[in-house]
């Protein structure tokens, strides 16, 4: 009975082990079964999913979840930013206001090429205004126009600005010539020593040579005004600012400049008509054009070395040059010429163009975006036609241009 009893106990303690070790390896089994052989489904099981045993005789019943296969960054498309979204702004607030105090409405205020205007309470308000040092101008038709200069930071909103509105000055004179004489028709213009050029003002003189320039903001400690009339040498006058002031900057004298005659004419002695001709020199500056004959005149210069630029559409420029006292010039254009090339090749994007002069340092470069590339003008004369690939040379060409001529060329 004791030998019995203690099989017995051998007994379930073996079975008790056995099944403490193979149901997990079952189960284990069964889910394995499951992974790598799933089974076909039909209409008639698609709600309760495909059916099947596995090898261990356990009956399964598995639905399929399909999960979306990850995305690489690379494959993830991002949307495009525009310059305007990724240019950094700020914003700008605040009121315009008069010497009293009071509200000014409808005055225009511009930061760049945003712009608003005043409300009933002189209020202004401008977003998305770039960032950085930027400068506010505000006008009205009552006022002199206003100028201040701030620093923007990205995202910052700056508030309770006040601009103050000023009457500005008057500044009045007369310009006359070397005997006295009023002249009618000169343009007086106050130039500023600081940016921005919106904020000029000028006048016309009468009959008399007189102008009176009004809302003339006072910028700084000095202003110049300009006074110029054709066939004038320039005169530029400094004068004190103060705030809301009448000045008269006295009498303005203009002297008679030296004129310059010349004709400008193609290489076979023809008139060229509508020439602009543009004479400079140490001091001064002026242009002009040609007449029907090819003749000009241009005036109100001083009597130093001037040199006489020559400019036509359809012909090459050309200068010369004049000693002071000298006032009679003759100018000859060549026509240009013009160069068609035809490429050769299948992907221009990798290749450059090159002319180059023979006997001068003038060179023109061009990427090609068609297999038909025109280059011009041209000055005539012997030229190295160069196709590059790379910054190499892949083939060249020498060629000849004519005046006038139009030349077609292949490459390679």
């Amino acid at each position: 009975m004791l030998i019995d009893k203690a099989g017995k106990e051998e007994m379930e303690r073996r079975v008790t082990v056995l099944i403490r070790y193979l149901v997990p390896f079952l189960i284990a089994l069964c889910i394995l079964f499951v992974v790598l052989n799933p089974m076909p489904q039909d209409d008639s099981n698609r709600k309760s999913g495909p059916q099947g045993i596995c090898p261990c005789g356990f009956h399964f019943s598995h639905t399929h979840t399909h999960m979306p296969a990850p995305v690489s960054p690379a494959q993830t498309e991002q949307p495009n930013k525009s310059e305007e979204d990724e240019e950094e702004t700020a914003a700008i607030s605040g009121v315009v206001v008069s010497t009293e105090l009071n509200p000014v409405s409808n005055a225009k205020v511009s930061v760049g090429v945003c712009t608003t205007e005043t409300d009933a309470e002189g209020f202004f308000s401008l977003t998305r205004v770039k960032a950085g040092r930027v400068t506010l101008v505000v006008h009205h038709p009552d006022f002199a126009p206003a100028l201040e200069e701030f620093t923007l930071l990205p995202d910052e909103e700056m508030k309770n600005v006040r601009i103050i509105l000023r009457q500005g000055m008057e500044v009045s004179g007369r310009v006359v010539d070397e005997q006295g004489k009023g002249i009618e028709g000169a343009e007086a213009v106050v130039m500023y020593h600081l940016p921005p050029a919106q904020l000029a003002a000028q006048d016309t003189t009468d009959a008399d040579g007189r102008f009176r320039i009004k809302k003339v903001p006072a910028q700084g400690n000095f202003l110049t005004v300009s006074v110029n009339k054709n066939g004038y040498i320039p005169n530029h006058t400094l004068f004190r600012c103060a705030d809301d002031a009448k000045i008269d900057v006295g009498t303005l004298v203009l002297t008679r400049g030296l004129s310059i005659s010349g004709r400008v004419t193609d290489t076979d002695g023809r008139p060229i008509k509508d020439a602009k001709i543009t004479v400079s020199g140490a001091s001064c500056f002026s242009q002009g054009e040609t007449d029907e004959s090819g003749f000009f005149t241009v005036s109100g210069l001083k009597n130093e070395d001037l040199r006489v630029l020559a400019e036509a559409k359809g012909y090459i420029s050309n200068f010369a040059d004049l000693r002071a006292g000298s006032a009679n010039v003759s100018i000859v254009l060549r026509k240009a010429a013009r160069l068609e090339v035809s490429l050769k090749i299948e992907d221009i994007h990798d290749y450059e163009v090159r002319l180059v002069a023979q006997s001068r340092p003038v060179t023109f470069e061009r990427k090609p975006t068609s297999n038909t590339l025109i280059i011009e003008p041209i000055p005539p004369g012997e030229w190295r036609l160069l196709l590059l690939k790379n910054g190499r040379i892949f083939s060249k060409k020498t060629i000849e241009l004519k005046d006038g001529e139009t030349l077609n060329a292949d490459l390679p």
